[in-house]
C-alpha cells in the first residue's frame, strides 16, 4: 500500500465533507464512504466536536507563530489606486443600482458586487466584454509591479479572492512577460 500525504491551510474551510475529503484520501475508509459520513455528520458545529477526537491524531497542525521563523520576512507595502473618473462613474452607478434592486440586502450584496468591480469590472457579467485588463488602474498598477518582479528575475506569489481575477491574472502575465504563471486553488488537479 502507498503512502499518502495532504496539505491543507484550511482543513473545515467550507463544510465538513472537506475533512471527509482529507481524511479519506490519506486513510481510504476511515471515515467510513461519504454518504455513510454525511448521515452521521450534520455541517455543524456539533458535528465537528464530534468528529473532532476521530481526526486529530491524524492531523499536524501548525501556527502561524510556530513556523515564522522558517519564513521569510513578510513585508508589507500598502498603495492607494484611486480610480479614474470614469471607474469612478461605474462604480457609483453600480451602487445605486444595486440599492434600488436589492432594498434591506442592499448593503451586502453591494459589498460582494463593489469589491468584485474594485478587483476588475470584468468580473461583473454585464460589464466583462467592453474593458481591457490593461485599462483598469488596480490591473495596471498590479502588471507594473509584476512587470518589476520579472525584471529583477524574483518570484511572486498573487493572491486573490476570485477564480476568475486568478485566470485572468496568468493569462496576462504569460502573455506579456512570457514567464511561467500558474494558478494554484482547489481546481487544481491532484
Amino acid at each position: 500500500r502507498s503512502s499518502a500525504l495532504a496539505i491543507t491551510g484550511t482543513p473545515v474551510e467550507n463544510r465538513l465533507t472537506d475533512i471527509w475529503s482529507i481524511i479519506d484520501f490519506t486513510n481510504p475508509g476511515y471515515l467510513g464512504n461519504l454518504d455513510d459520513f454525511k448521515q452521521n455528520y450534520d455541517n455543524d458545529v456539533e458535528a465537528a466536536t464530534s468528529l473532532e477526537p476521530l481526526v486529530s491524531p491524524l492531523i499536524l497542525r501548525r501556527k502561524v507563530a510556530e513556523v515564522a521563523k522558517d519564513l521569510p520576512e513578510r513585508i508589507d507595502v500598502s498603495e492607494v489606486v484611486e480610480l479614474s473618473e470614469s471607474e469612478t462613474d461605474s462604480y457609483e452607478r453600480i451602487r445605486r443600482s444595486i440599492m434600488n434592486d436589492y432594498g434591506s440586502s442592499a448593503t451586502l450584496v453591494a459589498l460582494t458586487k463593489l469589491r468584485q468591480f474594485c478587483a476588475h469590472p470584468s468580473l461583473l457579467s454585464d460589464l466583462s466584454a467592453h474593458q481591457l485588463l490593461g485599462d483598469f488602474g488596480k490591473f495596471c498598477r498590479l502588471m507594473e509591479i509584476t512587470e518589476e518582479i520579472v525584471e529583477c528575475d524574483e518570484k511572486a506569489i498573487i493572491f486573490t479572492s476570485y477564480t476568475k481575477m486568478a485566470d485572468m491574472i496568468a493569462a496576462h502575465v504569460k502573455n506579456q512577460f512570457g514567464v511561467f504563471s500558474e494558478i494554484l486553488d482547489g481546481r487544481t488537479p491532484i
